[in-house]
C-alpha cells in the first residue's frame, strides 16, 4: 500500500486518447511504483472531473505481480475511470507493456469525497433562516453518505432548518424546509364561496402550510373547526 502525500508526474504522456507512461526500471524498483501511482492518480483524477464528482485518492494498494528486469515499460490503463461516487474504494486495471509481453495488473484506490459545505458558527434552533451570518464555508472530507450535505453555492432566502442543529455542525439536505407560508395560530381570513356568494369570517391556523396546502382552521367567532385551501395574503378558501 502506497499512501498519498503529493501528485507524482514523471514521464507521462497521452497518446490516442490514454495515459502512458515511460519508465526505465533497470535503476530501481521504486521508479516504476512511482509511475503507477502517478499514472493512476491522473487517470483517477480526469475521471473524477468527467463524472462531475469532487473526490481525491488517499490511498493507492499495489499487487506484487510487477514485473523486474532492466527494461523499459509502458503503462496503460485498461478503461475509463468513472465512479458513481466520489468517495469508496475501486479497482482501476492496467497494462504493464514490456516489449512484446503485457502484463494486467489490477491497482485498488480509495478515495474520499471533498464537500464544500456549510458549517453552523453556533447552535441554531428549528425555524432559523438559513442566514449567511449562521453559516460559514468549509471543506470537508467524507468517506460515506456525501449526497446528505449542503453544498449549494449560496444560501436560498426561503429555506429554514428544520431541526436544531450544534455549533460546528455540517448543513445536510435533511436540515433545509422551505418556509412556512403560514404557521400554526396565526390569524387567518376564513373564506366561504358559494356559487356567487362569498362570506368572510376570522380564524386561526390549527398547523402550518404552504400555498395551495389543504390546511385546518378554527372560525374565531364560532369555534367551528374546519379545513380549506390556503390561499396568497392569509386567505383559506372553504368550497
Amino acid at each position: 500500500m502506497y499512501r498519498i502525500s503529493k501528485i507524482l508526474l514523471l514521464n507521462i504522456a497521452v497518446y490516442a486518447g490514454w495515459l502512458f507512461a515511460l519508465v526505465d526500471i533497470s535503476t530501481t524498483r521504486n521508479a516504476l511504483t512511482e509511475q503507477i501511482e502517478a499514472v493512476v492518480l491522473e487517470h483517477a483524477a480526469k475521471g473524477f472531473t468527467e463524472a462531475g464528482l469532487k473526490g481525491e485518492i488517499v490511498a493507492v494498494h499495489l499487487p506484487r505481480n510487477l514485473p523486474t528486469g532492466t527494461q523499459e515499460v509502458f503503462i496503460k490503463p485498461l478503461r475509463k475511470f468513472m465512479p458513481p461516487r466520489a468517495a469508496g474504494r475501486y479497482v482501476i486495471p492496467l497494462d504493464i507493456i514490456a516489449g512484446n509481453s503485457a502484463i494486467k495488473i489490477n491497482v485498488t484506490v480509495e478515495s474520499v469525497a471533498l464537500i464544500n459545505g456549510w458549517q453552523a458558527n453556533q447552535p441554531l434552533k428549528r425555524g432559523t433562516p438559513l442566514n449567511p451570518r449562521y453559516f460559514k464555508r468549509k471543506i470537508i472530507r467524507v468517506t460515506q453518505r456525501e449526497n446528505e450535505y449542503f453544498d449549494g453555492p449560496v444560501l436560498p432566502r426561503n429555506r429554514q432548518l428544520a431541526a436544531s442543529i450544534g455549533g460546528g455542525h455540517m448543513l445536510k439536505y435533511q436540515h433545509v424546509e422551505v418556509i412556512p407560508a403560514i404557521v400554526r395560530g396565526e390569524k387567518v381570513t376564513i373564506q366561504y364561496r358559494l356559487k356567487n356568494l362569498i362570506l368572510t369570517s376570522p380564524g386561526k391556523a390549527r398547523r402550518e402550510g404552504q400555498i395551495g396546502d389543504l390546511i385546518p382552521v378554527i372560525a374565531t367567532e364560532t369555534g367551528k373547526q374546519l379545513a380549506g385551501r390556503l390561499h396568497a395574503n392569509g386567505i383559506v378558501v372553504i368550497e
